[in-house]
């Protein structure tokens, strides 16, 4: 059909504006052409559930006795339009070993729900969040938590102070505030318990500030949180996080001061990136 639409203009159009025609007929075809894979890439990049997450098994050995560990994370994803996100991530974790007397392995299961939260992207710079969310207290609890991020095994000794999950809203986002630096924060309020067992939800408000520099890739940064029910006291913590560009080398450590204690960590990761296998 457009083959003979092209070669009909051809014969029919004086000299002077033939080539004006075809490249005119040529451009139609092409973007007529173009129309049915435009609405399938439409379709395509249509949002869709997603059901992912990860599975990690560690094995421990102490006096003699081995001791399974393992831990289960599925993560739920539903988008819902291009501004609302409804995301949920749940645990199983469960520790296995031998009886004294020989047999198969055994133990108990811990099953929990981290998060289950309604997320409304407002803008480029801020993200709203209500439901039940990861406290973002330092950044060990809410980036490095899972297995397959995470540098070393064993959590921090400072993971406990103040990341128990948060029933109620949060604000969060970043913008530039120069040329080599951005800024990102979250404001959060934990008001009483959504009704999801296994995690008790206390009152307390805070927030996180931080700063990445792009020169040198380096990201620090503050939290603050404090308790509206007993004593009201206040916590506090600072992170950072470095990748230098001349070196295959990511640095990152914490520190966290609250009533329960305080304490810090430092690890580091050194890819051998000069060394052929």
């Amino acid at each position: 059909m457009w083959g003979f639409a092209v070669s009909y203009l051809l014969r029919e159009a004086e000299p002077a504006r033939r080539r004006r025609t075809v490249l005119s007929a040529i451009v139609l075809f092409f973007l007529l052409s173009l129309a049915p894979w435009a609405s399938a890439q439409e379709e395509h990049d249509k949002p869709i559930p997603i059901l992912t997450g990860n599975i990690g098994t560690f094995s421990f050995v102490t006096g003699g006795q081995n001791l399974i560990d393992t831990q289960i994370n599925p993560v739920l994803l539903v988008p819902l339009g291009d501004r609302w996100l409804i995301e949920s991530r749940a645990e199983f974790e469960g520790q296995f070993q031998r009886p004294p007397g020989g047999g198969p392995y055994a133990g108990p299961v811990d099953k929990h729900v981290d998060y289950a939260q309604v997320d409304y992207i407002a803008n480029p710079y801020l993200t709203v969040t209500a439901g039940r969310f990861l406290t973002p207290f330092g950044i060990f609890n809410e980036r490095l938590y899972p297995v397959w991020i995470r540098f070393l095994q064993p959590d921090p000794l400072t993971l406990p102070i103040r990341t128990a999950p948060s029933d109620g809203a949060m604000f969060r986002g970043g913008f530039p505030v120069s040329a080599q630096a951005n800024m990102n924060y979250a404001l959060y309020v934990s008001a009483t318990s959504i009704g999801i067992e296994s995690v008790d939800a206390e009152r307390h408000v805070g927030g996180r500030l931080g700063f990445f520099f792009a020169g040198p890739r380096l990201e620090i940064g503050g939290s603050w949180q404090k308790t509206l029910q007993d004593d009201r006291k206040n916590a506090f913590g600072f992170h950072m996080s470095w990748q230098p560009s001349k070196l295959p080398l990511s640095v990152r450590s914490e520190y966290a001061h609250a009533f329960e204690g305080s304490g810090y960590w430092l690890e580091s990761a050194y890819r051998l990136s000069q060394v052929r296998f």
